[in-house]
């Protein structure tokens, strides 16, 4: 009989600032993403309070070699070129999970 997992982390994303209850809940595909999950801040979305990943996972996120792209690789620039990413968190994410830009 197989058995059900439980998703560890799981991203909720709101469909419109308007109105929060509505959200779609995105699972954690791997250990990138439940850590992202796991250490996102908390911050206001409107009148609630949304929990956001830090952009070092998200550089993380679009380096994954399944994921990497040219608009992803856009955007990792931009992360970059932005001065709000912890160039010391980074290195250390890009190093345990192997990635490169």
């Amino acid at each position: 009989m197989a058995q059900a997992t439980a998703l560890k982390a799981a991203a909720l994303l709101p469909h419109s600032e308007s109105d929060p209850r509505h959200a779609t809940i995105v699972p954690a595909h791997n250990e990138i993403a439940d850590e992202a999950i796991e250490t996102a801040v908390a911050m206001p979305y409107g009148n609630v309070e949304a929990r956001v990943v830090r952009p070092e996972y998200l550089i993380a996120l679009y380096l994954e070699p399944s994921a990497k792209t040219l608009k992803r690789r856009e955007r990792t620039a931009a992360l970059l070129e932005s001065g709000k990413v912890d160039s010391a968190a980074l290195q250390n994410l890009m190093s345990r999970f192997k990635l490169t830009l």
